[in-house]
């Protein structure tokens, strides 16, 4: 039984033919990379594989591994920008509470 079970696994060039060929070219798969038990694959579209996701489906069960969708890195905000905007709404948070705090004390006294 072990050795059936074997058999029917797929070796890593297999893999990887199997997901160029089950992948259509509107997906833009740019790069398929191993990391550990998952098979990740760097997409410039990943709209298109959340939208179709039967596609992924489909492809984890023949290949029977875990997939995951990453972006590619050219196309990613800059990580700047988020840390910006959190900066921003932690200094508004703490201008909010002094304020709070000035009203609250002004109250009781």
């Amino acid at each position: 039984m072990q050795k059936k079970q074997q058999q029917e696994l797929p070796d890593s060039q297999s893999i990887m033919a199997t997901i160029l060929a089950s992948i259509p070219k509107e997906a833009s798969v740019t790069k398929i990379d191993y990391e550990g038990p998952r098979i990740a694959l760097y997409t410039k579209t990943p709209r298109f594989l959340m939208e179709n996701n039967t596609i992924i489906a489909n492809l984890v069960n023949k290949i029977k591994k875990r997939i995951v969708i990453r972006i590619v890195e050219s196309i990613r905000k800059s990580e700047e920008r988020p840390e910006k905007f959190l900066t921003i709404k932690y200094q508004r948070r703490q201008i909010y509470r002094e304020h709070f705090l000035i009203l609250l004390s002004a109250k009781f006294q």
